[in-house]
């Protein structure tokens, strides 16, 4: 009866599966089951796992020049951008002796290349990739400091007119002093001129207390103006002073082949250094930049270069420095290099890609 039942049921669960079979066969004996062990669950236990901890950032040390320059004030604006707007960078600034020092400490210390960026201007620059091998790779201009020769004496217009004059000039800094010398030289009157070595603030010092007939100074060129500057506003507190004309053609043709890189030549408008500047003139100018070397990441560089374009474009730097209101989106991008080969030897990767991605003219 036991078995009866059990065919009996499994015949029916057939049927009931089938649903119109017509009988089933005598089902075999089943197999014996197989032994199994069975081990008792463990208990359950819930774990919480720790947090994740917040992403490291990466660091970038911002190389710059002395403590109060503007340049470093400039800097000190863009790393507080950076740490502002970027998720993963951090940015430090590191006060240095100028923009020689801030090369020097990236060729003495090569492993801080890669996390470092730097301040550069063009004749430093290319004298110390002549001396070193190394040299920083433009991501935005910072300004273009620009040089006049200034004077109390009204007949003294161009260069030419130099000739038996006591000239107080810069000190003897290779790449800086030859941008000075070589115009004389190219003028004719190098060795008609009697020079002492000095700083803007002793040039013009000497030309107050009638020692030099013409100081070399610095003016503020913040684009598109070119003005005064603390030198010449000094000066003039004695009197009406004069400015010599460097000339354009002197200065971007003869003066970057003689001495082997370009270099701008920045037109003064009639008026803009005093109202006895009665001639459009033009001055001597070397343009400072942000750089970072090839061992920098371009990705790093690219965004660095996005945060400076962004700034410039709300006019954000003025707010830190008067030289700020020149750091524009029409004058990051550019140094003084028109050729394509300048431009890709001395642009870093990330920042030219980001340049021609925003279709910046020229680039």
């Amino acid at each position: 009866m036991k078995k009866f039942g059990i065919v009996s049921g499994v015949c029916l669960l057939a049927l009931t599966l089938a649903l119109g079979s017509f009988g089933c066969a005598k089902a075999p004996a089943p197999a014996p089951a197989p032994t199994a062990t069975v081990t008792a669950p463990a208990p359950t236990v819930t774990v919480t796992a720790p947090a994740p901890a917040p992403g490291k950032k990466i660091e970038i040390e911002m190389l710059a020049g002395r403590p109060g320059d503007p340049w470093t004030v400039m800097t000190y604006a863009l790393s507080s951008f950076i740490n502002k707007d970027s998720a993963r960078l951090s940015a430090s600034v590191v006060p240095t002796g100028g923009t020689a020092d801030t090369i020097q400490i990236l060729v003495d210390e090569p492993k801080r290349r890669s996390g470092a960026t730097s301040i550069g201007d063009l004749s430093t620059a290319y004298v110390m990739r002549e001396k070193t091998g190394f040299y920083s790779l433009f991501f935005g201009q910072i300004a273009i400091s620009t040089f006049s020769w200034m004077t109390y004496d009204p007949k003294i217009k161009k260069l030419e007119d130099l000739a038996g004059k006591k000239v107080a000039g810069p000190r003897d800094v290779p790449g800086w002093y030859d941008s000075f010398i070589i115009p004389l030289q190219l003028a004719g009157v190098l060795d008609k001129v009697q020079i002492v070595k000095t700083g803007f603030a002793g040039a013009t010092q000497a030309l107050i207390d009638g020692t030099v007939d013409v100081a070399y100074v610095s003016i503020d060129y913040i684009p598109p103006k070119v003005l005064p500057g603390e030198f010449v506003q000094q000066a003039a507190i004695k009197g009406p002073v004069y400015f010599v004309d460097w000339g354009k053609e002197r200065i971007e043709v003869g003066l970057s082949q003689k001495i082997g890189w370009p270099n701008i030549a920045v037109e003064v408008a009639p008026g803009s250094l005093s109202k006895t500047q009665t001639e459009t003139i033009y001055a001597w100018g070397d343009p400072l930049w942000w750089g970072a070397a090839a061992e920098m990441d371009e990705n790093l560089v690219y965004e660095l270069t996005k945060i400076l374009w962004d700034n410039a474009g709300k006019k954000a730097f003025a707010g830190y420095h008067s030289r700020g209101e020149g750091i524009t989106q029409a004058t990051v991008p550019y140094g003084a290099w028109k050729t394509k080969d300048d431009i890709a030897k001395w642009y870093h990767p990330g920042a030219l890609k980001f340049y021609r991605e925003k279709g910046v003219p020229g680039l």
